[in-house]
């Protein structure tokens, strides 16, 4: 009997031999660019960062200015803790995978408080993405709000070329490309008011998403594919929620071999859903709001997901989810989860 194939494992198998192919033995990064439609000035000014340095799972507790006031970074083996407090002495704290990381800050989204960039690499083969983003921006009250993406970014010592303000608002612009059906597919994601919004339609003289064929040869030559096509691009905005409502359960999964977690939700309207957020990725998120501050657990963090998803069906908290890996079946991004003491999500 065959094993059934993860179906992204088969797309990262695709795009292998697709690189095989042609003899592609440069970086996916330098293949991307190959077919990025943007203009060189669109990329000439990159968005001001500020460069901290690396921080890895051996290191020392260090503690940097972000937010309201200090966020203390404690490495561990098992995983990265970020710990801080909001405007009002409220603590929060943030559960990443234990992973060499790449640190810069900015006010990405001009809000007044400087945000922080976390990148990793992700050693993936051929055309799988490359880095691994994660943004923290902070609300106006200093609480962070998470953010992961994984693609063909480019990190530099200095900064990260695939983060631009292509509107010259002052506000950060996020490069986000990915590969279906024969096309490259370039989306823009601006920051406003620490979110992430998906940008669509007419922007900066641009019309997003943009579209490059898929060649022998480098082709930045802007197509409209036929409209017969229907692209599951994924879309990863934390700005508007895809879903509210209540928790009700959820199935725990070995995610460690990318099996998904099932969790099932009922709508304000009473209606019943299950979702399955990608473990392929590693990018779904938990946050919970309560009296006593913020939590965060990304889903390599198993057993704070779980504390995380155990109290919120307990406590009957209020949920929103946010992005969506597949346009045909519910796979979000990020699980909010609040107190309705605290009805501020």
């Amino acid at each position: 009997m065959f094993k059934r194939l993860h179906p992204i494992k088969i797309l990262v198998c695709t795009w292998t031999l697709l690189c095989a192919r042609f003899s592609v033995s440069e970086p996916a990064q330098a293949w991307m660019d190959a077919y990025f439609p943007l203009a060189k000035p669109a990329l000439e000014a990159p968005f001001g960062l500020q460069p901290l340095g690396q921080i890895f799972p051996h290191s020392a507790p260090r503690s940097i200015a972000a937010g309201a006031g200090q966020v203390l970074f404690s490495p561990h083996p098992e995983a990265l803790h970020l710990n801080g407090k909001d405007r009002f002495g409220l603590p929060y704290s943030v559960q990443l995978e234990s992973r060499p990381y790449t640190l810069f800050r900015a006010d990405l989204d001009h809000n007044g408080q400087v945000d922080l960039i976390l990148s990793h690499e992700t050693y993936g083969n051929g055309l799988a993405p490359t880095h691994h983003l994660i943004s923290l921006l902070f609300e106006a009250d200093g609480r962070p709000m998470p953010f992961s993406a994984e693609g063909y970014f480019e990190i530099k010592a200095q900064g990260i070329p695939d983060l631009i303000d292509l509107d010259r608002d002052g506000r950060a612009e996020l490069i986000f490309m990915s590969y279906e059906q024969g096309y490259w597919i370039t989306q823009l994601y601006k920051a406003q008011n620490a979110r992430w919004q998906k940008v669509t339609g007419l922007f900066a003289q641009q019309r997003f998403p943009l579209y490059t064929r898929f060649t022998e040869r480098p082709n930045r030559q802007r197509v409209q594919p036929p409209g017969k096509l229907q692209f599951g691009v994924p879309q990863l905005s934390n700005a508007d929620p895809t879903f509210v409502g209540q928790l009700i359960s959820y199935q725990w999964a070995n995610v460690d071999q990318s099996e998904d977690i099932l969790l099932n939700l009922k709508a304000e309207n009473g209606k019943k859903q299950s979702c399955r957020p990608l473990s392929w990725y590693s990018t779904f998120t938990v946050m919970l709001d309560h009296e006593s501050g913020r939590q965060i657990a990304v889903l390599s963090q198993q057993t704070a997901m779980q504390s995380l998803l155990n109290e919120v069906i307990k406590q009957k908290y209020a949920v929103k989810l946010f992005g969506e890996r597949d346009s045909q079946v519910c796979r979000p991004e990020l699980l909010w989860a609040s107190d309705p003491r605290r009805p501020d999500v």
